[in-house]
């Protein structure tokens, strides 16, 4: 899993979320925004989080 994001906002995209869970507890422990999800193939480790993320 990977994270884009900016210094001078909340918002943030997430690469490849496999773990919906890893991801949720990031984006509140630092009050971010998720406002994409990228997929570079579509394994479950790649692709497994993102219902939950939606």
């Amino acid at each position: 899993i990977w994270a884009i994001s900016s210094e001078n906002n909340d918002k943030i995209a997430l690469v490849d979320p496999g773990d919906a869970l890893v991801c949720i507890e990031y984006l509140q422990t630092n009050n971010l925004m998720l406002t994409a999800i990228l997929i570079t193939h579509h394994h479950s480790d790649h692709v497994g989080g993102i219902a939950k993320l939606l």
